[in-house]
Order: structure tokens, then sequence, then C-alpha cells
């Protein structure tokens, strides 16, 4: 889909935002231990964001929620 600058450039700034708060979600949970996986926050906050960003388009396409629950157990599982 194109969008015009203006928007492109709030997508970009809500995605960093995003992104920084799960960066800073880890830090924290990392500094008290609950966060234990090999692999930089940043990294970690990339992949959790991709993550959710699949279950929503999973979500929007009307997939059933018990498989999507299941799919991204086993996806964030990797990080416990």
């Amino acid at each position: 889909m194109l969008v015009g600058f203006a928007t492109r450039e709030q997508i970009d700034c809500t995605q960093a935002r995003v992104l920084m708060i799960y960066e800073g979600w880890i830090k924290r949970s990392t500094a008290k231990g609950e966060f234990t996986a090999d692999m930089s926050s940043q990294f970690a906050a990339a992949y959790i964001h991709s993550q959710v960003s699949h279950v929503l388009s999973q979500m929007a396409r009307g997939e059933k929620g018990s498989d999507v629950k299941q799919i991204l157990t086993l996806a964030l599982s990797m990080l416990v």
C-alpha cells in the first residue's frame, strides 16, 4: 500500500517507539534475572515485535484464537 510522506514518517516513528518500549522492557527483565536468552535486547525486541505483528494479522484474517495462541506460545518459548 502506498502512503504519503507524512503518513510514512508517522508509521516509522510509531514503530521505533514500539521497539524502544519492548527493548526497555527486556532490559528491565534482564536486570531482574527474568530474561536470560542469549541475544541482545535490540534483537529480542525486533523478534517480539515481529511475532506480535504476525498474530495481529492472523486475528484480522479470522484465524481460530486457540491456534493463534498456540503459535505465539511456541514462537515466544525460545525467549524463556
